[in-house]
């Protein structure tokens, strides 16, 4: 799905159309980071939710009374204090996509912003051109019109 708009064949020799065509691919480019973080987004939220998931499974299975060295219990203090850690990183990361996401986002919205501008300004241009173009032939109706019509009788003018 393209998010470019066709041009209007009357402008695509001017260099408002050229600008037009730039700002598209500044749209395309921008969508496909926006796409690209929130991608980055949802794999993130799934490895939080499966560590956390993990360390769920892993404190209901080896419960805190339950030691069977004073090496194992800091084997599992030690654990579970990655674990946590690894967590918070990605909880960090997350954060951090999102605030990337926000920024994306402005950025698109600013690109389509500007390119629904100038297409309003081809629009308005093609308008104009239209109008003078009209105008034009009108004038040269008024002057076909005012050429003297000669009747069928001779030489003397019809009025």
């Amino acid at each position: 799905m393209t998010l470019i708009p066709s041009l209007p064949d009357m402008a695509l020799g001017s260099g408002l159309a050229v600008l037009h065509r730039i700002r598209g691919q500044n749209v395309q480019a921008g969508s496909q980071v926006l796409s690209r973080i929130r991608q980055q987004q949802a794999a993130c939220k799934t490895q939080i939710d499966q560590l956390l998931q993990y360390q769920q499974e892993y404190l209901e299975q080896s419960s805190p009374g339950f030691v069977a060295s004073p090496g194992m219990y800091g084997d599992r203090q030690l654990f579970l204090q990655r674990l946590e850690e690894s967590i918070q990183l990605l909880k960090e990361r997350s954060e951090e996509l999102g605030k990337q996401e926000q920024a994306a986002l402005v950025s698109l919205q600013d690109a389509l912003h500007k390119m629904d501008s100038l297409r309003k300004a081809i629009d308005q241009m093609k308008t104009t051109e239209l109008d003078a173009k009209i105008a034009a032939d009108v004038s040269q109706c008024d002057e076909q019109s005012r050429i003297v019509i000669v009747n069928r009788q001779g030489d003397q003018p019809f009025e």
